[in-house]
């Protein structure tokens, strides 16, 4: 929450920041289901470790839940 407060105090739009969580979150599910994804090459090389590192620490039910606040997050700040 701080971190967000402060891209927001910073002039980010919240909208744009949660629809890239929800991007990242997407990517480290297909990592997870098919390792291979970690592979592709539209992400940064920095990206893609990460976002394997990641994959390999989480479960399948956090990152669930995660998509569920990032989705109802996503619709709350377009009201």
């Amino acid at each position: 929450i701080d971190q967000f407060r402060a891209l927001y105090e910073a002039g980010a739009d919240p909208l744009l920041v949660l629809q890239d969580l929800l991007e990242l979150a997407h990517f480290i599910t297909r990592i997870k289901l098919a390792p291979a994804a970690g592979k592709d090459a539209t992400y940064a090389e920095a990206e893609r470790a990460a976002a394997t590192a990641i994959a390999g620490q989480i479960s399948m039910p956090v990152l669930a839940r995660l998509w569920q606040m990032l989705l109802k997050g996503i619709s709350e700040v377009r009201m």
